[in-house]
């Protein structure tokens, strides 16, 4: 059986990425996403017809993914906890050499 997911996490364990520390930091991460994504982009395309062949559209789609799950989250469809400076707070995770496990 699971355990409950924690509603606070430690600060240190959670990607700096998914770092909300309330409840609606997610949604206006995401719009700060969007409005840099859209401004990027366009800046980028006004150079040329296409992104350049160096990574970007890659970057672009990471970009994108990040973006969804900042909007998932802050809908509710992706459950994911507040973090705190409490260092006495659960971990996001633990890695597998704290519990035993092989790299």
């Amino acid at each position: 059986m699971r355990k409950p997911a924690a509603v606070s996490v430690r600060l240190s364990s959670v990607p700096r990425c998914l770092r909300h520390g309330v409840a609606n930091s997610s949604l206006d991460d995401a719009g700060a996403l969007a409005a840099f994504l859209q401004k990027a982009v366009a800046a980028l395309l006004a150079e040329g017809d296409s992104l350049p062949d160096d990574g970007s559209a890659y970057g672009l789609e990471l970009c994108f993914d990040l973006l969804r799950d900042k909007i998932a989250i802050a809908a509710g469809e992706l459950p994911f906890p507040t973090i705190g400076h409490d260092e006495t707070l659960p971990p996001l995770w633990t890695h597998l050499k704290q519990v035993g496990g092989h790299d």
